[in-house]
Formats: C-alpha cells, structure tokens, sequence
C-alpha cells in the first residue's frame, strides 16, 4: 500500500497504491470503512484514487468515486462518511 497525506498541504489523502493477495473479499471495503472513521480526525476532506487500472476503476464506482480523469477517482470525506452510515443503518432492519 501506497498513500500521501496532505499532498502539497491540501486537506486529502491518495490512495496511490494497494494490492490485496485475494480480490473480492471485502479487503478494500474495509480499508475504505477504517478511512471514513479517521477522516474527521486528520482533518481529510477528499480521498482520491491514483492510477486506476480496471478493477479498481470498478470498485471505485461501487464505492460511489468519480473519475475525473487522467486514470484517478475521488470521493468527498462527506460522501463516503455517509455511504457507510448508510450501509450500516440499513443492515440494522
């Protein structure tokens, strides 16, 4: 795994690189899950994936990134807050 924090003091975390021995576990979700609930705490307010191959370009999509071109995603630290409060409440009923 591969992150930058606060590049060039701007308030965002990239995803530069990471790698999982198995796919489709729910590894990345997690990893995901864990950066919703430090957000607030690091003051992070975008999360961007670098350098999107084509699964990875899936799961962002999935998990609610834009593309905004040149192979990179983002999502705001708001939206992805939400996604898991939203996934959570709903797996409580």
């Amino acid at each position: 795994m591969y992150f930058r924090y606060k590049p060039g003091d701007e308030n965002k975390l990239v995803i530069a690189r990471i790698g999982f021995k198995e796919q489709n576990k729910g590894h990345g979700t997690r990893l995901l899950k864990f950066i919703s609930e430090i957000v607030e705490l690091h003051d992070i307010e975008i999360i961007t994936l670098e350098c999107v191959n084509k699964n990875s370009f899936s799961f962002g999509i999935k998990m609610g990134f834009t593309d905004i071109g040149k192979g990179n995603m983002m999502i705001s630290s708001k939206e992805l807050i939400d996604k898991f409060q939203i996934k959570e409440s709903t797996s409580k009923h």
